[in-house]
């Protein structure tokens, strides 16, 4: 026979997403914008920053202004736990959970640019990214995968972009690859050689 847990121990094994999101966040590493134009983020998803900021193409030129005061608050972290924060005050209900369909995402990531003093993308330039962080298609994040995803977004509004002619008119989905084990490093850059 196969033995039953009863529900009080299942969820008492679970890790508290908040915990997730505040673990990353105390572990986030200072990776450069502009030579790091591939990150894998921990649920396995993998962004490549320049084609993301070519799709988001107006906003990336409405933000330019910001690059020299947002870049190193990004690099060194200082983004992400603002971000954790915001995170918190956005999670009314406290379960660690933020839902797209309701519009919780939506205003947590407008809210965190808006904190900078920074145009937010349009609802559909967020979906472009969102649905990479949702991996499972419950149409929900966790708390490390929102700070993940207003990460990933900031990291492309900010990436250095080509000249024109050599940019892709659009971010092309990508297959979802399988998630990391738990045990990996919580970011897997893709740098280029500094120059």
């Amino acid at each position: 026979t196969v033995p039953v847990v009863p529900a009080q121990r299942v969820m008492a094994h679970r890790i508290n997403p908040m915990v997730l999101a505040e673990q990353w966040v105390a572990s986030y590493p200072a990776l450069p914008v502009a030579r790091t134009p591939v990150i894998t983020y921990p649920q396995g998803v993998v962004v490549n920053f320049q084609e993301c900021a070519a799709a988001l193409g107006p906003i990336v030129v409405a933000n330019e202004t910001h690059r020299a005061r947002l870049l190193p608050a990004i690099e060194s972290g200082e983004v992400a736990r603002q971000t954790l924060r915001s995170y918190a005050a956005s999670d009314r209900d406290g379960n660690g959970y933020l839902q797209w369909n309701n519009g919780e995402i939506r205003a947590f990531l407008a809210t965190m640019f808006r904190q900078y003093g920074l145009h937010p993308p349009s609802e559909q330039q967020m979906y472009q990214l969102y649905t990479r962080f949702d991996a499972d298609r419950n149409a929900a994040l966790d708390a490390r995968e929102c700070i993940c995803l207003a990460d990933a977004l900031l990291r492309s509004v900010f990436f250095p972009t080509p000249p024109q002619s050599q940019v892709q008119p659009q971010m092309q989905p990508q297959s979802q690859p399988m998630l990391q084990p738990q045990m990996q490093p919580m970011l897997q850059p893709q740098m280029q050689p500094q120059m």
